[in-house]
């Protein structure tokens, strides 16, 4: 999931600072921050257990799916056009709470998302995920 935030900034908002927070309550193995995290390095993002001051943060599960418009955040299902948008709650037929938890992104079953109606946010996170896969494959 933080990948693909990454990955949605690093295409929409070529300009933004990136800095990866990972709560300092939730201390990771050292096999599971390689799984999850080794592509970090890779991409000279910063990482950190200590929370600095950002200008603007946002969790996990938001993309920026456009050029900036503001820092309003709004749902995948919502038809609002906003910068940035959260699957938190779904997208299409994606359920968060079945991936949380899984070291296997969502990225190469975007079409098994799909649903008949869908709005635009979500259909430009699907399309997002599915143009991540190569890119995430290849910093593995």
């Amino acid at each position: 999931m933080v990948f693909s935030s990454w990955y949605s900034i690093y295409k929409n908002l070529p300009d933004a600072s990136v800095k990866i927070f990972c709560n300092k309550n939730i201390r990771l193995e050292v096999d599971d921050l390689h799984e999850l995290f080794g592509w970090v390095p890779k991409v000279k993002v910063e990482f950190s257990y200590k929370k600095g001051n950002p200008d603007f943060q946002i969790d996990c599960d938001v993309m920026a799916i456009r050029e900036w418009t503001g820092p309003d955040i709004c749902d995948a299902s919502s038809k609002d056009i906003t910068t940035f948008c959260t699957y938190r709650a779904g997208c299409g037929n994606f359920v968060m709470a079945e991936w949380i938890n899984t070291i296997t992104p969502p990225f190469s079953r975007t079409d098994d998302f799909k649903k008949e109606v869908m709005t635009v946010n979500e259909v430009k996170i699907l399309e997002f995920w599915r143009k991540s896969l190569p890119t995430y494959v290849a910093l593995g």
